[in-house]
């Protein structure tokens, strides 16, 4: 299949180890592996390109799909593949093999596509954190709680005129290199801010600007019809600004708006 396909790489999706270790005495592809089993993953990390964490267990082919999105993204982010790659993605939570798929990365994962979306004041690698830790949020929420929030990433003075603090803002006075997304110190504090209300304000180099922000939604918007009030705000403040909107909903689903129309979805639809 990979030989018909022109893939080169195996992304292996199971919890199942006679899955896993079929598929390494057999195939000769660099193989990323993910699951939920924290002993799957220790004993086999030397073995394939990249053990993944699953934060839940794989619960057959509901879901199945979401799931390999989900991983897709996170091997993206690691590096592990790249715009040029062609994957087989194999999914097993039963007893059989629930999903096989092909996937094309410069065609099929929606992040490589964001460059073209992107001004130039903001940075791949944040748009990148920024959805890594929307994931997180999305998957394992706080302290065992779903998390909804919103961030507004770019054109930050524009951004700042269409929106108000609703709190006192926890990130003003600090130096700038301490409230960097793309400083892993930050993302505990991050996540403990997500759940005040409100949008994390952040420019495109990476630094928080501000969190608690209520933005003034203007004109006559579309959202699709049950999405509440973080998603109509998020089309608003791209709608009137150049800035790019990542909301997490408190029922899982990552929505990336630009230019007031979804345009990525992770998650469920």
């Amino acid at each position: 299949m990979a030989r018909t396909l022109g893939a080169n790489i195996l992304v292996l999706i199971t919890d199942r180890e006679e899955i896993l270790t079929s598929a390494l005495e057999r195939i000769t592809l660099p193989v990323v592996f993910a699951s939920a089993s924290e002993d799957l993953l220790e004993r086999y990390a030397e073995r394939v390109r990249k053990a993944l964490p699953l934060v839940q267990p794989l619960s057959g082919s509901v879901g199945a799909l979401v799931t390999v999105k989900e991983v897709l993204l996170g091997a993206f982010f690691h590096g592990l593949i790249t715009a040029k790659d062609s994957a087989i993605v194999i999914v097993s939570a039963g007893d059989s093999l629930d999903v096989v798929m092909r996937y094309d990365v410069s065609r099929d994962v929606e992040i490589v596509h964001l460059q073209e979306e992107l001004d130039d004041d903001v940075d791949l690698r944040v748009v990148e954190r920024v959805l890594k830790l929307s994931v997180e949020l999305a998957r394992e929420g706080r302290e065992g709680h779903p998390v909804g929030t919103l961030f507004v990433l770019g054109d930050t003075p524009s951004v700042l005129r269409h929106s108000r603090p609703a709190v006192l803002n926890p990130f003003e006075g600090h130096p700038e290199k301490d409230r960097n997304i793309l400083d892993d110190a930050l993302w505990e504090t991050a996540k403990e801010f997500a759940q005040i209300d409100g949008a994390f304000v952040v420019r495109g180099d990476g630094v928080v600007v501000s969190a608690g922000r209520y933005v003034d939604t203007e004109g006559e918007l579309q959202v699709q019809p049950g999405l509440g009030g973080r998603h109509l705000a998020a089309a608003s403040i791209t709608h009137s600004t150049r800035a790019i909107a990542i909301v997490v909903s408190s029922s899982g689903t990552i929505r990336l708006f630009k230019a007031g129309r979804v345009i990525m979805v992770v998650g469920r639809s």
